[in-house]
């Protein structure tokens, strides 16, 4: 693993998997710890509908109440790829750390609660069709103590 043929060494690991990394049977950082986060990733599709927003998408401030953490509009980034509108929803995160143990039919619940908000409608549309997909250790939690450790 080392050679002292260079001065440094570049690991492309997740974070939480430095603490497996050991060196003549001693762990690299043994007093490196990190918080991980969770993140789903729900894509829907729907007919085409005048209230669709256009754009690339958007987050939602934590204070304005919003389950998910935002919304890409996969039609507007990719015009071409499909003729429904398809739209991938981003929830989870250090303030919704349990969203992985949800069903997805619970996932996609909050998911049309939201939407129905965002676009302004008096009635949830129902997807054609939606794929979701969870990830229980997705993302480092960048914190003051991290970035310490970091140093």
């Amino acid at each position: 693993l080392w050679s002292k043929d260079f001065s440094s060494l570049v690991l492309a690991i997740p974070a939480w998997e430095l603490l497996n990394i050991k060196v003549d049977g001693k762990p690299l950082a043994p007093e490196f710890s990190v918080d991980v986060l969770p993140l789903v990733s729900a894509t829907l599709f729907f007919e085409p509908h005048a209230s669709d927003l256009k754009g690339f998408g958007c987050l939602f401030p934590r204070l304005q109440g919003f389950y998910s953490l935002g919304v890409l509009f996969n039609r507007s980034i990719f015009p071409n790829r499909s003729e429904k509108r398809s739209e991938t929803w981003i929830l989870g995160g250090a303030t919704n750390r349990d969203i992985t143990h949800f069903g997805d039919q619970e996932i996609v619940r909050q998911i049309l609660t939201d939407r129905k908000r965002l676009l302004n409608l008096s009635d949830e549309i129902a997807p054609i069709k939606y794929t979701v997909t969870k990830w229980e250790r997705a993302l480092p939690h960048i914190t003051p103590d991290l970035e310490k450790q970091l140093e």
